[in-house]
């Protein structure tokens, strides 16, 4: 029986993401989306994150200029092996919303944008260990939910 995965919401009283796949991010042009050195693409998408970092929490990639509406929500899901990652996204290079994924096994985390702006989203390595072993195979967004009256 497969592990049901590890949840991690933000705001905590966010709605669990439904299985679907998300929007994929597209870089801009003259931002294109870069790989740091124990990251790479695997022929199906999955990002792969495997070796020693820079630094335990330095960048894997970012996306810049993502114009994200408020209630729009950032979905990444993945395996930590060993290590873990950080996924968020910065406001005028700030953290605006993130979350440290550590403990071993799938996970998928909800990140709800509070308001609308430009986003960079982020995946920086949360390997205080030295060393990082995670599988990304889905990291995108899904529209605000439409309410109707």
């Amino acid at each position: 029986m497969e592990k049901a995965p590890n949840v991690y919401l933000s705001p905590p009283s966010g709605a669990a993401p439904r299985p679907i796949q998300p929007r994929a991010f597209v870089a801009p042009a003259d931002a294109p989306q870069l790989l740091a050195p124990i990251a790479r693409r695997a022929p199906d998408g999955t990002l792969i994150i495997k070796g020693r970092p820079e630094r335990a929490d330095s960048y894997i990639t970012m996306i810049e200029d993502q114009p994200l509406e408020s209630g729009t929500r950032l979905i990444c899901r993945g395996f930590v092996q060993r290590g873990g990652v950080t996924v968020g996204v910065l406001l005028d290079n700030h953290w605006a919303k993130s979350v440290n994924v550590a403990t071993p096994g799938p996970f998928v985390v909800s990140l709800t944008m509070d308001t609308t702006a430009k986003y960079s989203v982020v995946l920086a390595n949360f390997a205080y260990s030295g060393y990082n072993d995670v599988t990304i195979s889905a990291l995108g967004w899904l529209p605000p939910a439409k309410h109707n009256p």
